[in-house]
């Protein structure tokens, strides 16, 4: 008997199933790197927070994040999660599967330790999510053996209906983790650059966790390029200004193209109010509340730093 076949049928008496999941790798081995991500679930609010992992080290890279359309669905309200290993197989793109592996999902006030146990025509475990839980998901990998991990955020069900087998507190999630080795060599010539519409002679910011690593003043033609980036999530402010892009992820060797306007908040709307002091004076935009303020004794109110757009200015408790 060769040492797989003793191997494998040793772990399949460990977890107490034939490990279907387990096969010899063929060919040449899979790529052990990160690899690309998928994340279809952001309109939903759902985000990926990167492993913090020194170079060369193993983690759990969050690969794929979907959300089941409503034919996928059929009315549950789950996150339906696997864990591969390329090491353990090449009869799936992402490896075999890591049968006893956990994962944990975290709410305000609860978590729950979720089991790779499901059989290969089944995603490989399953958690439900209730009515308002805004739950986050970590993989943990096999007892004793716990990797660094990124973490998938916004997975919640209060989504608005969209078809049969999808609706408000019914809309579910998949999440697939792949084991992964941080490069060992990191490098830093990776490029965000695009257009800001709008922005001509303002102060362009590169920000990083908050922090401002780079900066520039937009010329005449809008555009800005930020070179020579390490990798990472970033995100194109615009100094003394409320505005920022989209997070940007890039690996270190890669290039990404942005197409932003920017919407300043300068404007203001001010008024009367005959006969109001000391009301509450409402501001709507799109019939929902964007500020309120008391009608101070001169009967003036002002609201200031709006951004473009059409508002109603209502005295709140009376038409």
């Amino acid at each position: 008997m060769s040492i797989y076949m003793s191997l494998r049928n040793f772990l399949a008496r460990l977890f107490g199933r034939g490990l279907q999941g387990l096969q010899p790798v063929e060919g040449p081995m899979p790529a052990l790197g990160p690899r690309p991500v998928v994340n279809d679930a952001q309109a939903y609010g759902v985000a990926i927070e990167p492993a913090e992992v020194a170079a060369g080290g193993w983690y759990w890279q969050a690969v794929r994040v979907h959300h089941l359309t409503p034919e996928e669905n059929n009315g549950n309200h789950h996150i339906y999660i696997d864990l591969r290993d390329p090491a353990l197989g090449a009869s799936h793109p992402l490896g075999g599967r890591v049968y006893g592996a956990q994962a944990r999902v975290t709410w305000t006030g609860g978590e729950q330790i979720a089991i790779i146990e499901k059989p290969l025509n089944e995603p490989g475990t399953n958690v439900p999510m209730w009515q308002w839980q805004v739950c986050a998901l970590l993989a943990l990998g096999l007892p004793d053996a716990e990797l660094p991990s990124d973490r998938v955020t916004g997975l919640q069900t209060g989504h608005p209906d969209e078809a049969p087998g999808n609706t408000l507190f019914h809309h579910s999630f998949e999440v697939i983790y792949v084991k992964v080795q941080a490069p060992t060599v990191v490098y830093s010539d990776s490029i965000i650059y695009g257009v800001l519409r709008r922005g001509a002679g303002r102060t362009a910011q590169l920000l990083r966790d908050d922090v401002v690593v780079a900066e520039q003043v937009i010329g005449a033609d809008e555009m800005f390029r930020f070179a020579d980036l390490g990798a990472g999530e970033y995100v194109v402010a615009v100094a003394s200004a409320a505005f920022r892009s989209p997070a940007a992820r890039v690996t270190g060797r890669d290039q990404v193209q942005l197409d932003l306007k920017l919407t300043p908040a300068e404007s203001q709307i001010a008024g009367t109010v005959r006969r109001g002091a000391g009301r509450i004076v409402l501001l709507l935009r799109d019939d929902a509340e964007v500020a309120r303020q008391v009608v101070a004794t001169d009967e003036q109110y002002r609201f200031t730093g709006l951004i473009e757009g059409s508002y109603r200015v209502a005295v709140a408790d009376t038409n």
